[in-house]
């Protein structure tokens, strides 16, 4: 499997679905090189899909409990053995790395003792960090012990760890909130320079950012004029 043949995986919900045109808008325009995307939901969109965007519908939707347990249904049928996740609500706010994000995911690859690797600087905290695993894109490795090693953020994942994690009748909130620790499996996170960066569009609780929505979330960036205009007319942001 080369770099060029990882999909991007995007969990959402009908209430979060049309956001995902922002964020496919923000996937072509700072990411153009990247793989395919799947974009799994529940009702169809009624925005167009670009090239290489799959829609795949679980069926009906029936409350953010089954999130893990149509998961689990769909990597029945998703065999690859590696995948980048997206988070629906976010908008990517600047230039990829495509340089870094190869190198990181060849880094994967070739060690099966890495189940993950954060690819925007995520538990990046002094606290949860061990040490410096490779200076040349400044990662490190996050603590078995730290918080939050199942956290969704975006990263390059091992589909095997995913599912290791992936239990019945979670959302994704309590996906997060398992803390899984000392299971021997190595976490990396870029530390600086990060090969991504991204913008919450909605708070916890659903309501949109109420001045800062195209503001990087780890570091001092942000989308510029006439994207911050586009993206408040698709998504009719204030």
């Amino acid at each position: 499997m080369n770099y060029s043949d990882i999909k991007i995986i995007i969990p959402t919900c009908n209430h979060y679905l049309h956001l995902n045109e922002g964020l496919l808008w923000t996937l072509d325009k700072f990411w153009p090189n990247h793989g395919d995307v799947i974009l799994v939901g529940y009702e169809h969109p009624k925005f167009k899909l670009g090239k290489g965007v799959e829609f795949v519908s679980m069926g009906e939707q029936t409350g953010p409990e089954d999130w893990s347990n149509d998961l689990i249904r769909f990597f029945k049928d998703f065999t690859d053995a590696f995948f980048i996740n997206a988070i629906d609500d976010s908008l990517m706010t600047r230039n990829a790395d495509v340089t870094q994000l190869e190198y990181l995911f060849n880094m994967l690859k070739n060690d099966e003792d890495i189940g993950k690797i954060f690819i925007h600087g995520s538990l990046n905290y002094p606290k949860m960090r061990v040490r410096l695993e490779d200076p040349k894109y400044s990662l490190v490795t996050i603590n078995q012990d730290s918080n939050y090693r199942t956290s969704i953020q975006s990263a390059i994942w091992r589909r095997s760890y995913f599912l290791q994690l992936l239990k019945p009748n979670l959302d994704p909130w309590a996906y997060e909130m398992q803390h899984v620790k000392n299971d021997g499996v190595t976490i990396l996170s870029t530390s600086s320079n990060h090969p991504t960066m991204y913008s919450h569009l909605y708070r916890k609780g659903g309501h949109f950012m109420k001045t800062a929505w195209w503001k990087s979330v780890f570091e001092p960036t942000e989308l510029g004029e006439e994207d911050k205009a586009h993206l408040s007319k698709m998504l009719n942001l204030k």
